[in-house]
C-alpha cells in the first residue's frame, strides 16, 4: 500500500470509523447505556482515577438549652483510588489483501469491515471485563466492586476489614431460585429511596424469574426503563429493577446494581485513540490499532450486590 493510500485510510478511520465506535459500543451494553444516560460516563486523565466516598454524617444533633457545641472535625470522606486499566485490538492489512483490493474503494470496504469488527472485539473485551473481578489487568468489574471482602477484600485501596463501608452484598450460597431470594437481596441493597435498578444475569436464571411471574407481571413496562428498550434490550422488571440477560455470564450469578452510584471513566488521550498502519519489518502486512484507558467506578459499594451459584 503505497504513503498516499496509508494516510487516506489512516484519515478515514479518524473521520469516519471513530465518532462513531464509542457510541456503537455503548448501546451494546446496558451497563454503559444507562451509565452515559445518566451522565456518569466521562473522560478524565492523571496518574490514577480518584474517586470520593462519603461514608459518614457530620456532627450534628438535638440540644438543649446552654448546651455547648463541639468544633471539631469529623472525618466523613475517603478516597477510591484506582488504577488506569488499558485494552487494545489491532487491525491488520496483509499485502495479498491489499493486491487483490487493486484500488483504494476496495480497500476502504475491507477497512470498513475490519473496524466493525474491531468494534465488536473491542465491545467483547470491555463487557467481559466488566463482569471480571479485576484479575491481571483487567477492569475492576462487577465481581469486585459487588463482594464483602470474602473475595476481593481490598477495593479502590480501601481494606473492607476495616472500612465495613465500604463492603457490598454478597450472597455465595445462591441455591433453587426463588423471588424471596431475589427479594432478599434487592432489600439488602435499598436505603430508603436507594434501590437497584438494574440486574444483570444469565439467561438460565432469567427463564427461572419469567417461569414465577404472572402474565401481567411480565409484560409490565416502566417508563423508567425506556432508554434501555430504545435501545433493543428487553426484559421483565423486579419491583424498580430491570431485570437483562448478559451474554458469557457465569453459571449461577446475578449482580443487583444501582446505577445511579456507577461511573465509567476513560482516560481523555486515550479513549479509542488510533495509532496510525505501521509496516511490519518481517511480514508483508501492515497494522493499526485502537488503544483504550479506563476503568468502572463505584462510590458506594453497598448499594449493589450478587448472588451466586443460582440454580
Amino acid at each position: 500500500m503505497s504513503k498516499a493510500n496509508t494516510e487516506e485510510l489512516d484519515a478515514f478511520v479518524r473521520d469516519e470509523v471513530l465518532p462513531k465506535i464509542e457510541s456503537q459500543i455503548v448501546v451494546n451494553n446496558a451497563v454503559l447505556a444507562r451509565i452515559e444516560k445518566k451522565g456518569k460516563y466521562f473522560a478524565d486523565s492523571g496518574e490514577n482515577i480518584r474517586t470520593g466516598a462519603r461514608y459518614a454524617h457530620l456532627p450534628g444533633g438535638f440540644y438543649g438549652r446552654g448546651a455547648t457545641f463541639s468544633t471539631s472535625q469529623k472525618k466523613t470522606v475517603k478516597e477510591f483510588i484506582h488504577d488506569w486499566k488499558m485494552c487494545y485490538v489491532d487491525v491488520t492489512i496483509d499485502g495479498w489483501t491489499r493486491a487483490i483490493a487493486m484500488g483504494s474503494n476496495k480497500i476502504r470496504n475491507i477497512i470498513e469491515d475490519k473496524m466493525d469488527n474491531a468494534r465488536e472485539t473491542m465491545s467483547q473485551l470491555l463487557n467481559d471485563s466488566m463482569r471480571s473481578g479485576g484479575e491481571g489487568d483487567n477492569i475492576d468489574g462487577l465481581k469486585t466492586i459487588y463482594d464483602d471482602g470474602t473475595n476481593h477484600n481490598i477495593y479502590g485501596t480501601i481494606n473492607r476489614t476495616s472500612d465495613v463501608w465500604a463492603k457490598a452484598q454478597l450472597d455465595a450460597t445462591g441455591g433453587t431460585y426463588s423471588n424471596s431470594m431475589f427479594q432478599t437481596m434487592y432489600g439488602r441493597c435499598s436505603k430508603n429511596n436507594k434501590h437497584p435498578d438494574l440486574i444483570l444475569t444469565t439467561q438460565t436464571v432469567y427463564n427461572s424469574i419469567w417461569n414465577k411471574m404472572t402474565p401481567q407481571q411480565r409484560y409490565a413496562q416502566d417508563d423508567r426503563h425506556a432508554d434501555l428498550r430504545a435501545l433493543g434490550f428487553s426484559g421483565v422488571e423486579f419491583n424498580q429493577a430491570l431485570v437483562v440477560v448478559e451474554d458469557d455470564m457465569d453459571a449461577g450469578l446475578a449482580f443487583f446494581l444501582n446505577t445511579d452510584y456507577l461511573e465509567f471513566v476513560v482516560h481523555r488521550d486515550r479513549n479509542m485513540e488510533w495509532q496510525d498502519f505501521m509496516t511490519h519489518l518481517r511480514e508483508d502486512a501492515q497494522t493499526g490499532r485502537f488503544y483504550w484507558m479506563g476503568n468502572l467506578i463505584s462510590k458506594a459499594p453497598r448499594y449493589g450486590g450478587q448472588i451466586q451459584n443460582i440454580s
